[in-house]
């Protein structure tokens, strides 16, 4: 609807700034088909976002005072990429990390974490669930039943939690030109 209206109107050499909802593959082809450039926020969740961080987390770390950007007191570097599988077109990357953001994040990943080893080791002591009633914690832990199929035991994946508390503190905002 914005790329229709800025046509109606003339409007030829301009670019958007979009919100994280406004990503999809058809809204970014769109917007490339006809000829308009784009800012827009990613989700941490979406796969290039996670590419993205990935390239660049060990370099943002290691050597953290050559990506510092004093004006908005974060570190950020740049990395080349597609937004999607089919994407044809090179896009920017603009990965930025907050150790503020970082440690709050990083803390609240620990207490809810702790909240789910109580609430695990309630339904453990209750001896009363089973699977259907755990499948919220599976993604964090490894549930063991007995074999009556009652809750039995839990470990945390500590890989995944490892990854939940490395990935906290970053967020990518991407551009379909170099900044």
């Amino acid at each position: 609807y914005m790329v229709n209206k800025a046509k109606d109107y003339g409007y030829e050499k301009c670019g958007f700034v979009l919100d994280r909802g406004y990503f999809s593959e058809k809204n970014i082809k769109y917007m490339d088909d006809h000829g308009y450039s784009f800012v827009i926020m990613l989700k941490e969740n979406y796969q290039c976002v996670k590419e993205a961080v990935q390239a660049t987390q060990k370099q943002i770390h290691e050597f953290k005072y050559k990506y510092y950007l004093a004006d908005h007191d974060v570190y950020g570097m740049t990395v080349k990429g597609k937004l999607y599988a089919r994407d044809k077109r090179t896009r920017y990357f603009h990965v930025f990390y907050d150790n503020g953001r970082a440690a709050a994040l990083q803390n609240s990943i620990m207490k809810g974490y702790t909240e789910q080893e109580k609430k695990l080791q309630s339904l453990v002591d209750k001896k009363t669930a089973r699977r259907d009633d755990t499948e919220e914690y599976e993604k964090a832990f490894n549930l063991h039943y007995d074999s009556a199929g009652y809750l039995e035991s839990y470990k945390r994946k500590e890989n995944y939690l490892q990854r939940m508390m490395n990935e906290a503190g970053y967020f990518v905002i991407c551009t379909s030109e170099k900044m």
